[in-house]
Order: C-alpha cells, then structure tokens, then sequence
C-alpha cells in the first residue's frame, strides 16, 4: 500500500476524537441510533480511501472505545483492499458512538459509510456528494441520464433500520409480488441514485456469494417521471443455479440496507437474459 497522507490522518484523528468528546450532549433534531435487540460491537466501515490500511482506521475509529479487531476485506486483484471491512469495539456504546459520528465523515475525499454490522455484513450509506455523472462497469442507465447521478458512497449488506429509515412503498411492495422462482432475483429500495459508486457491484457480488455462485450483477436506474432525479435504483443479481437465488431471496427480503427495507423477488431470467429490467 502507499504511504497515506500522515496530514489526512492526523486531522482524521483530531476530528474523530473531537466528535467522539460530544457524543453525550444532546443535540436538537439528531435522532440517536437505535440499538439491536442483540449485543452488538461489530461495525461495517465502507468507501475508504484504498492507500488507508487497517492501523490507519483502528488510530481514527479508537477515538469512541477500545477496538477488538479491525479487519480490511483484502482485493486479490489489486493487493489492496476492497474499500470496506470492519471494526469490533469492546462496548456496544462505542459502537453506536461510531455509527452516530462517522456515517458520512469525509475521509481522503470520499464520505464514510458507517453501520452496524450483522451476521451477514450490514453496511450504512452516506450523503453523497454530486459530481459529474461517470459511467460505472454493470450500470445501466434505464431511461436518459439523471442529472446529477454520482459517484457517492453506497455499499452492500444488511443492517438494521436507523433514524429516517425509508420502509418500501406499497408499489414497491406490489412490484415484488412473487414470481415462479428462478437463478435471478432483483431488489428494490436498496440504494438512491445518489448512492451508487464504483464499489457497489463488487460489494453486491460479495454479500451475495454466500449463497452461491454469483455469475452476473446488474444496477440498473429507472427514471419514474421527466421530474429531475425522480429515480430508482434496481439490482439485478443472476445466480448459477435456483436454489441460491431462492436462499439469497429469502434472507434479504425485507431485511434493512442503510436505513432503507429491501424488497427482493425473483425476476425472469428471459427478461434479464435480452436486458430488459423494466419489469
């Protein structure tokens, strides 16, 4: 890895510990955390900056407790990391002080994304910034570009839902009512436009390996109206056989992804197979 910026860091670690020093006051209109229902330490920690490695992250997380372990998910490809990985405290108050405080934090230029971690990785987003629209490997725009679409923090895994937590609608709900199961399942009410970055398929890809083999990942935005950023995101995962799509559709249906209830069914795979993600 590069030699990070020991400037970045250490204005990292004075903000942090700043943060971490007012985490008892009360602030007006600043919803707190919600705890599980279970003891839980364990912190996903997403977007971060690749040249950082996990001494970096254990000096800025250690402002809000002590830390257990801190684990980088290693990218094979790139000797690096995968941009994510996550942090274990010894108490779960640090953790919630973590989630509260560091969701969002700018780091190297990117946003961190901070959430509790579950058995099956749970990532948090964070408001994203609006750069020039790039064009990311597996994104395919559903209708004329949305103005504004960025390349911001998003990721992928389970969580429980926190403050301004987005349920699905009724007509999300609707779209998802089930359909003959087969290798490839879509899901709704993942992510916001806003949310996706250049991490999001791989992090797709990942949490969704555990149920089987995954053979393709595709993010597809659909414009609802001509109403600017009027969009959704859908995410297409295509499994090599049926009985790992149906696993991975009944453990993520309904479950919570950075405050927001994802709504996961089976799609048709002559759909997906000619690129129609309309349904």
């Amino acid at each position: 890895l590069a030699a990070p910026n020991p400037n970045l860091l250490a204005t990292a670690k004075l903000q942090a510990q700043v943060i971490a020093s007012s985490i008892n006051q009360k602030i007006p209109g600043v919803a707190e955390i919600p705890t599980q229902p279970a003891v839980n330490t364990r912190v996903y920690v997403g977007s971060i900056v690749y040249d950082l490695a996990e001494p970096d992250i254990m000096a800025i997380f250690q402002a809000f407790g002590t830390i257990k372990s801190c684990q980088l998910i290693p990218n094979p490809d790139t000797g690096k990391h995968k941009g994510y990985g996550f942090v274990e405290f010894e108490t779960e108050e640090a953790a919630k002080g973590a989630i509260q405080c560091m969701n969002g934090f700018q780091l190297g230029g990117r946003q961190l994304k901070v959430g509790w971690a579950s058995a099956s990785h749970a990532p948090s987003s964070a408001p994203a910034a609006s750069p020039a629209a790039p064009t990311y490997p597996g994104v395919i725009p559903g209708m004329p570009a949305i103005p504004g679409f960025p390349g911001a923090a998003g990721g992928a895994g389970l969580m429980g839902p926190v403050p301004g937590a987005v349920a699905a609608t009724p007509a999300e709900a609707a779209a998802s009512l089930p359909a003959s199961p087969c290798r490839c399942i879509v899901m709704r009410n993942m992510v916001t436009p806003e949310e996706v970055d250049d991490d999001l398929q791989s992090e797709v890809t990942d949490e969704c390996g555990k149920f089987g083999k995954v053979e393709r990942v595709v993010i597809y935005q659909e414009q609802q109206s001509e109403k600017p950023g009027d969009a959704i995101v859908k995410i297409f995962v295509l499994f090599s056989g049926t009985p790992e799509a149906q696993a991975a559709q009944q453990s993520l249906h309904n479950r919570w992804f950075g405050g927001r209830q994802v709504i996961a069914s089976f799609y048709p795979e002559v759909l997906f197979a000619r690129n129609d993600f309309s349904r």
